[in-house]
């Protein structure tokens, strides 16, 4: 017969119960490190503001010149979405801004544009502004 001795009751409780606190431990400051971050990132966009100031297209050499005012108090990017009449959305130029500038952008467009859109990269979701067809200066309705 063979003498086996494995740990005891009380010690395998110990040592899971310990277990779990280490876990529970890295999860608690795992969540509140993205939560830190998703609370700093909102706050910091409560400050930012942007708006189309105006549009106008040339017809000869498809440009649509863009006139961006970001009047927040932070630098932003934004990415320019351009929506056509036939439903195809086509991404435009890369537009970075400095807090209180106005920034004019040419853009390569074809006259069934419908809406020009900007989005922040900093601010996804939240800080945008678009301009619809009837807006663009030698487009009209």
């Amino acid at each position: 017969m063979t003498n086996l001795k494995g740990v005891s009751p009380l010690i395998a409780v110990i040592m899971l119960i310990a277990l779990t606190l280490i876990i529970a431990g890295i999860l608690a400051t795992f969540t509140q490190n993205i939560a830190t971050r998703t609370i700093s990132g909102s706050q910091r966009c409560q400050d930012a503001k942007v708006i189309i100031q105006g549009a106008t297209y040339t017809a000869s050499n498809n440009n649509l010149t863009l006139v961006v005012y970001n009047y927040g108090s932070i630098d932003l990017n934004f990415t320019t979405l351009l929506s056509y009449q036939n439903g195809s959305i086509i991404q435009g130029p890369y537009i970075p801004t400095t807090a209180g500038d106005i920034v004019t952008t040419i853009v390569d467009a074809f006259s069934n544009l419908d809406e020009v859109t900007i989005k922040s990269v900093e601010c996804s979701g939240t800080i945008q502004d678009l301009l619809p067809r009837t807006f663009i200066r030698g487009l009209g309705a």
